[in-house]
């Protein structure tokens, strides 16, 4: 099949199996009337959103690019490694990603044992309705204090009792990006870093490079004009794949409500491609 030059698509998109709001079936939708070609589910360690993801994309026309977001830690600061196709089969990255299914269970009683402390009353029943099929992680325990009364939104939720400096967080037990590199590599994946520009110091991502890191996401939100040149320039110097897309959660989200149109990246239209021939 021969694709065209001038793809759009939107490579970085959450789902309910993580922190977002909609089911994959529904983010292929939205990719459809936004008038996209090409998407790539990444969803917070978990990829079980994806074959429901490519189900939807065959009868919808929309190319599905299997992806993953990797949490990380290096030196306290949160760090994520997106990963593009890697096989949905390996055993490793399915057992490495229940461990870390189960380190966020475990991470969201202590976060809620806090919260009790301090007079918000919520519990991990209440929490795990909210997160569903969803990798659990504070922004479902953010819903779950919005829903109690005890903030307005969900950022105030962040602000006043779980970011890293306040009183009802917990570290997350991750492992480190060279760690997430080199599993996604072993799984025959394309290591890329989100959102650089936050809790990143540049001179972190030589390390990433000597390790196997492959991308670098230029675009997204969390990026202004500035940052977009300068990540540009960083790609260019150490010769990495550029990528970009959304971070799309949904409405009512911390993050990001909309989908990004984004041209396409040549390694990614040669790499369907390959798929399909």
């Amino acid at each position: 099949m021969e694709l065209c030059d001038n793809m759009y698509g939107d490579l970085h998109l959450h789902t309910s199996f993580s922190d977002g709001v909609f089911s994959p079936e529904e983010v292929v939708k939205k990719a459809q009337e936004a008038g996209l070609e090409v998407i790539s589910i990444c969803d917070h360690d978990s990829i079980e959103g994806i074959l429901p993801a490519i189900r939807a994309g065959k009868v919808l026309g929309i190319k599905i690019v299997p992806g993953v977001e990797i949490s990380a830690d290096l030196d306290k600061s949160d760090l994520h490694i997106l990963g593009y196709f890697f096989n949905l089969k390996d055993l490793n990255l399915r057992q490495k990603l229940k461990e870390l299914h189960q380190a966020r269970l475990s991470r969201a009683e202590k976060i809620i044992k806090k919260l009790n402390q301090l007079g918000v009353k919520i519990s991990l029943k209440g929490v795990l309705q909210i997160a569903g099929e969803g990798s659990l992680g504070r922004p479902h325990i953010a819903k779950a204090i919005v829903q109690a009364g005890y903030t307005n939104d969900e950022k105030e939720a962040f602000k006043k009792y779980i970011n890293r400096d306040k009183p009802a967080y917990v570290p997350h037990d991750k492992i480190t990006p060279f760690a997430a590199i080199s599993l996604l590599l072993g799984a025959g994946g394309i290591p890329v870093l989100a959102h650089p520009n936050l809790n990143l110091k540049d001179e972190i991502i030589p390390e990433l490079v000597r390790a196997g890191l492959k991308g670098i996401e230029v675009y997204c939100p969390a990026h202004n004009q500035e940052q977009t040149l300068h990540y540009k320039r960083i790609a260019k110097r150490f010769n990495l794949l550029v990528s970009g897309g959304s971070d799309f959660h949904g409405p009512g989200s911390a993050v990001s409500h909309h989908l990004a149109k984004l041209e396409v990246p040549s390694w990614v239209k040669e790499r369907i491609q390959g798929r399909e021939q």
